[in-house]
């Protein structure tokens, strides 16, 4: 006889959960987030229509009741996973929300305002950071879980936000080039967002069980992680400049349209054909 393939659940769960568009519980994968953000742009594109040009008052209401509202669906209804990952979309769309205020009045300027003025924001952020993060404890909104506190998890986004942009600020002002590679990797950074966690979970698979992972005890899969990420978003840039860029269909799927052919990527890095 032929071996079977286990799934896990039979094929009644495999649609019961299917149709209910998030899980299995305990089964959460890392492309959680492409549905959440699918969702969460559709719908800032609606409230952006409307409301782009009203008083700032009425993003700012939905930008803060819109987290709120997430996390009391999941508890409102009692299920430990909220449908379709609304919670998750809803909590999305604040971010979102928030990044698209800082580009209206930012625009692309740079974060910095002076070595003085940097350094204790930097530090005092860092600090506030730190805080707030070890009392909110654990957080994954994939699996519905929110720490202590919904919003210490926006307040750290924003004040991580800042400490990216001012570090990215002065690292392209230290090394001139950096700048150039990080605007031409970024011109697929979607396709590399989408790819990287299916390459992780390949990797997890295929080197999963490697002798080094057993030798730590405190962190036995540390070596996994080490490697894990930059192989990922390595393997992720390449298929994208390499097999995605070139295919129209490709780019229909992973962008939702495609890249005129007078875009096309511009190597900044080294690649073998």
């Amino acid at each position: 006889a032929y071996p079977t393939v286990d799934y896990g659940f039979p094929p009644v769960d495999y649609i019961y959960w299917f149709t209910y568009g998030s899980g299995p519980i305990g089964r959460v994968t890392h492309l959680w987030f492409l549905r959440t953000m699918f969702f969460a742009i559709v719908l800032f594109s609606v409230i952006d229509r409307y409301l782009h040009n009203k008083s700032v008052i009425f993003r700012f209401i939905i930008a803060a009741t819109a987290p709120g509202i997430g996390v009391l669906l999941k508890f409102s209804t009692g299920v430990e996973l909220v449908p379709w990952g609304m919670d998750a979309v809803l909590i999305a769309l604040s971010f979102i929300m928030i990044g698209s205020e800082i580009r209206k009045h930012h625009h692309v300027a740079p974060w910095s305002k002076s070595k003085l003025v940097d350094l204790v924001g930097l530090i005092t952020a860092f600090v506030v950071y730190t805080c707030i993060s070890t009392i909110n404890e654990f957080v994954n909104i994939g699996k519905s879980v929110y720490g202590n506190f919904i919003y210490s998890y926006i307040i750290t986004g924003v004040i991580g936000t800042y400490m990216v942009g001012l570090l990215s600020y002065y690292a392209c002002k230290r090394f001139i080039s950096l700048e150039r590679y990080a605007a031409a990797f970024n011109k697929v950074g979607q396709e590399v967002y989408e790819i990287h966690p299916l390459i992780i979970e390949t990797n997890v698979q295929l080197f999963g069980d490697i002798a080094l992972a057993g030798t730590l005890h405190q962190w036995p899969r540390a070596p996994l992680l080490i490697y894990n990420f930059p192989l990922a978003i390595i393997i992720s840039y390449l298929l994208a400049i390499k097999v995605i860029s070139r295919s129209g269909i490709l780019q229909l799927i992973f962008l939702g349209f495609r890249k005129p052919k007078e875009d096309a990527i511009k190597q900044p890095f080294p690649v073998p054909e």
